[in-house]
């Protein structure tokens, strides 16, 4: 837990210490001293310490790999144009991975747009589908219930002339039936006369 707390921070008990292992770890660390004091990855010493005073003492910024580097040799100014250089490529580097790092979430949320768009068109579609579909079954039951009133409508028509035949063979049978009636009688006389009989 330490360790994730500190990062790549180190303590250390002074700057002799932390120059040691500044150059042991090729500036794979920031270390920090007891006093205060702070030696960056980079090799620059900042920082102070209190005295027994309780006045602040503060050292000189002074770059720890002076003497392995041939473009330096000892020089302040040098010294601090290079890190000045190399803190402006930087920032530089900064704002470079920044702007990538903003056009590469912008790409990213785009396609992500793409895709919801392209998601919302294929559901739009398949609902238009669905309407479409369900007009077509809404004008088929429409034309269906349309050819069952007209069915119903002729069956009513027949069944109505149906009736009236029926009606009229009824009064052509009733007819029939007296005429028949009317002329049994009539043999039956014609029948008597002839044999003589007084037709009863």
């Amino acid at each position: 837990m330490l360790e994730r707390l500190l990062g790549l921070t180190r303590i250390v008990r002074n700057l002799d210490a932390a120059t040691t292992a500044w150059r042991e770890s090729n500036g794979a660390f920031h270390y920090v001293t007891l006093g205060g004091e702070l030696l960056s990855r980079h090799g620059f010493y900042t920082g102070g310490y209190l005295n027994g005073n309780g006045t602040e003492k503060r050292r000189r910024p002074f770059w720890a790999g002076r003497t392995k580097s041939p473009s330096c040799r000892g020089d302040w100014a040098s010294c601090t144009k290079q890190w000045q250089g190399s803190a402006a490529q930087r920032r530089a580097a900064k704002r470079t991975n920044c702007i990538a790092g903003g056009l590469q979430e912008a790409q990213t949320e785009l396609r992500a747009q793409e895709v919801a768009i392209a998601t919302h068109e294929g559901e739009f579609n398949a609902l238009h589908n669905s309407q479409r579909l369900l007009h077509q079954k809404i004008e088929l039951v429409v034309y269906e219930v349309q050819s069952l009133a007209a069915q119903e409508e002729e069956g009513r028509q027949k069944r109505a002339g149906l009736s009236a035949r029926a009606a009229e063979c009824e009064t052509r049978e009733r007819e029939r039936q007296a005429q028949v009636a009317e002329l049994t009688s009539t043999l039956r006389v014609c029948a008597s006369i002839a044999t003589g009989r007084t037709p009863s």
